[in-house]
């Protein structure tokens, strides 16, 4: 059962909800997603982006640093245990990337 999911930019929290969220932040921001799940022991978590696992992203939070227009979409982090698996509601990520100074694209 998810307790809570939450987003964090450069350490303050700007999302907070149950079901899902759709964070924004600029361009070079830290951005950490972190979940709360309890269940029958022992839980796993792994993080994911749209539909592909992201290596490495087993813990209860994972952080992005210095985002890029690359790291916009959607997150999502399973927990799978012994009597089955729940899936967080989607986090999609939106990234503002500034215009170039003479207006250029």
């Amino acid at each position: 059962v998810f307790h809570g999911l939450h987003v964090k930019r450069n350490g303050e929290i700007i999302s907070r909800s149950s079901r899902g969220w759709k964070p924004n932040v600029n361009q070079g921001a830290n951005v950490t997603f972190t979940a709360s799940a309890t269940g029958t022991a022992p839980l796993s978590f792994q993080w994911r982006k749209g539909a592909a696992n992201i290596s490495g992203a087993t813990g209860t939070s994972y952080t992005l640093n210095n985002v890029q227009a690359a790291s916009a979409g959607t997150y999502s982090l399973v927990v799978p245990n012994a009597a089955g698996s729940a899936t967080s509601g989607n986090a999609v990520l939106t990234v503002y990337v500034p215009a170039p100074p003479d207006g250029s694209v």
